[in-house]
């Protein structure tokens, strides 16, 4: 299984599986709403978005740090451009979002959870300290994924 972590963080976890590792750079460009990467399917502009979804992958961990409950504004534009200009890339796939945070607190992540559905990407949120259980958690969904694919091939080749 191929993972894409992709890191904005201050502090980088280190994964023992098999992954593609991508550190974004800061500041990230906003989405302008132009609409060309619904045409295009990519962004205009030419940036990790577009590299991230150049890669092969079985499933998408994001890795960030949390301000006052909430992720950072780079790391939304990051994930919203992605999500809106490759969801062919995205869709059906696990994503987890490890947080490192000081505190339980309650994050608002509606925005997130509904492009997930939106994608029908199985979603989890994880303190980066609990990374191993979402890492377990990614594997199960990314299996549940590959069945329900094999299973659909097979369907349509029945039919």
């Amino acid at each position: 299984m191929e993972l894409l972590v992709v890191q904005m963080t201050k502090e980088p976890l280190f994964f023992s599986c098999s992954v593609i590792e991508m550190t974004v750079s800061i500041p990230v460009q906003g989405c302008i709403g132009c609409g060309k990467c619904v045409k295009k399917m990519k962004c205009i502009y030419e940036d990790e978005v577009n590299q991230a979804a150049d890669f092969d992958f079985n499933a998408f961990v994001f890795v960030t740090d949390t301000y006052y409950g909430s992720l950072p504004k780079d790391a939304k534009s990051f994930l919203l451009r992605l999500f809106h200009s490759h969801p062919d890339k995205l869709a059906g796939k696990p994503f987890l979002l490890l947080v490192h945070r000081r505190k339980e607190t309650e994050m608002n992540v509606n925005w997130l959870q509904k492009e997930c559905q939106d994608l029908l990407m199985p979603f989890s949120i994880e303190n980066a300290t609990g990374k191993e259980t979402g890492l377990q958690w990614l594997r199960e969904e990314a299996a549940i994924q590959r069945d329900i694919s094999y299973l659909q091939r097979k369907t349509d080749f029945i039919r």
